[in-house]
């Protein structure tokens, strides 16, 4: 086979690239209007994605990317649930259920990357005065990094971050029976400026050829 050098500098152009795939923002947003496909047939929020009602579980698939998985609980083990309208101008909440209690939304790097946490939306639902104790803490040092106590109330409260972690993020708050729901979770994968294994390898093959290639001139 013929290896010249504009094949071998198309791989290592692929290797480069393979290496930055990680980069990118993302916001998850749980709809805009009717039912998306964002949840799941049981109160886990496991296996396939499924259109979402009113109290359905949300999936906890749902917008994981390359460099991040996420998950939402109400407890232990029990997914977060799903409702569309009457949280201020947001459609598409995650809420705890009428029990109240206790819920998680956890962002995990998995990539040496890290995650940056940007910003999410709070609300309270349309006739609830919506008291909440919030907590974001840094999943590598263990340390709170913001802080929230107050009445949400039927509008929407903006939470600016701009934080930085090496593990990822947990977002935790307290419900007044249940009532207070989180949206817009935005969240940005820094670009990786150390490339995989695969891509090292990839990057060594095409510099191989190269230097073959060059030999081969010279003979």
């Amino acid at each position: 086979m013929k290896f010249t050098n504009a094949a071998a500098f198309a791989v290592l152009g692929f290797a480069f690239a393979s290496s930055a795939a990680l980069a990118g923002a993302v916001t998850v947003d749980f709809g805009s209007a009717g039912s998306p496909t964002a949840c799941a047939n049981n109160v886990a929020g496991t296996g396939a994605l499924v259109a979402c009602g009113n109290g359905s579980y949300i999936n906890q698939a749902y917008g994981d990317v390359a460099g991040v998985n996420l998950s939402y609980l109400q407890g232990p083990s029990t997914a977060m649930e799903w409702w569309g309208p009457s949280y201020s101008n947001l459609y598409g909440v995650l809420w705890g259920g009428v029990t109240g209690g206790s819920n998680t939304v956890t962002l995990q790097a998995t990539s040496a990357a890290g995650v940056m946490l940007k910003d999410f939306d709070l609300s309270g639902y349309y006739y609830n005065t919506g008291w909440t104790a919030l907590t974001v803490t840094d999943l590598a040092s263990q340390a709170v990094v913001y802080s929230y106590a107050g009445y949400l109330g039927n509008s929407v409260v903006p939470v600016d971050l701009d934080l930085s972690s090496a593990n990822g993020f947990q977002i935790q708050w307290n419900n007044d029976r249940g009532y207070n729901g989180i949206d817009n979770i935005s969240f940005e994968v820094p670009v990786s400026t150390m490339p995989e294994p695969a891509s090292l390898a990839l990057m060594g093959l095409a510099l191989s050829a190269v230097a073959l290639v060059h030999r081969r001139r010279r003979g």
